[in-house]
């Protein structure tokens, strides 16, 4: 009888069921602590890889660099020389070299205006057409940065150096146009009153004109030289060549730093627009296992009680009903009709029809 009157003790509140709770408690507790991401770890900026590094002097420095002082040596040597003419009265450079000189010739009449004196206003001619002309070569580097992860990538493949997480080639600045074209306007806006401040206190023709105009004199003399570019003024050629090696260089510099720094503060890293991108897409095309999840009805196992049968025994169902899912205990209405149907027509009699001719 005491056993009958004795207070039963929930499980969850006996002694041992207590302990093994209280050594798991721990256990979890520690887990769940090791499944947190390491807040210091990633604050943690990873190192870049050499293949990106490697991207890095391949566009700006090899690419970039090269091709805007090829473009704009070009370019404003023609401002300079475009209507330059041969003996017999010809265009040297044709209407192109006609062409160039006169936007050169307009845009000196337009820095003097500004107060500025004649050579003042040539050498802000330079740098506004080195700018101008350069930027030509701005989708070649939106081009090439769109793909900075895949060439990185690649470039580490063969050198060797592949990260051992790949996240690094996604924490890269994601550039734009808005970023590249910044990063010259931000680098033009340095390099101009910088050379404005040089020609005012005369260091551009001590640093530039006077050694590229000398030296023009130099390999003048060569015979080499003078097959090749005879029929231009040498002097002239290497005077605006030391120029643009030092300003496009400083513009090519600038636009790397620049646009990095613009690109991060305003479209984030590739990581930011791959996160957006998904996170637009769920919105858009929300998972549809969701809503069959929540719309489906409870499947009730009634009908496999009520035939005596185990609802949990899926071989009791498969004798019951068959291949087909069908109850074979119960009659067959599809069945009995066709038999019903062709008792019918037998009992019917049939009536000839005679056809005469």
């Amino acid at each position: 009888m005491d056993t009958l009157h004795k207070k039963v003790m929930p499980a969850s509140d006996s002694p041992d069921t207590q302990g093994k709770a209280a050594s798991v408690a721990p256990d979890l507790a520690a887990t769940d602590q090791a499944l947190q991401p390491d807040n210091k770890t990633d604050a943690k900026k990873l190192p870049r890889t050499p293949g990106l590094k490697a991207f890095d002097i391949l566009l700006y420095p090899i690419l970039t660099n090269t091709g805007v002082f090829v473009l704009s040596v070009f370019a404003t040597y023609l401002t300079s020389r475009g209507n330059q003419r041969n003996a017999n009265g010809e265009l040297i450079y044709g209407k192109i070299g006609e062409f160039f000189q006169r936007r050169g010739d307009w845009m000196v009449e337009k820095f003097k205006k500004m107060g500025m004196n004649d050579g003042q206003a040539d050498m802000s001619k330079m740098v506004f057409f080195s700018f101008a002309d350069g930027s030509l070569l701005a989708p070649l580097v939106k081009f090439l940065e769109d793909r900075r992860g895949k060439i990185g990538r690649h470039i580490d493949h063969h050198l060797g150096t592949k990260p051992e997480d790949e996240v690094v080639y996604d924490d890269e600045p994601r550039q734009t146009w808005g970023s590249v074209l910044g990063g010259r306007l931000a680098t033009v806006a340095i390099v101009v009153p910088t050379a404005v401040a040089l020609e005012k206190a005369g260091l551009n023709d001590v640093l530039f004109s006077n050694p590229g105009k000398k030296f023009g004199q130099m390999i003048a003399k060569n015979p080499t030289v003078v097959k090749y570019l005879g029929g231009h003024d040498i002097p002239e050629l290497t005077k605006i060549g030391f120029f643009e090696a030092f300003y496009t260089s400083v513009c090519t510099a600038g636009l790397y730093f620049w646009s990095r720094l613009i690109a991060r503060n305003t479209s984030g890293t590739e990581a930011d627009y791959k996160k957006a991108m998904a996170e637009e897409a769920q919105m858009k095309h929300p998972a549809s296992t969701d809503r069959v999840t929540q719309d489906a009805p409870a499947i009730s196992k009634e009908p496999l009680a009520d035939l005596g049968g185990n609802p949990d025994n899926p071989t009791h169902e498969q004798d019951v009903r068959g291949s087909s899912g069908r109850d074979r205990s119960k009659p067959n209405p599809t069945i009995e009709l066709a038999t019903l149907t062709y008792a019918n027509r037998a009992e019917t009699p049939h009536h000839a029809t005679s056809v005469s001719t």
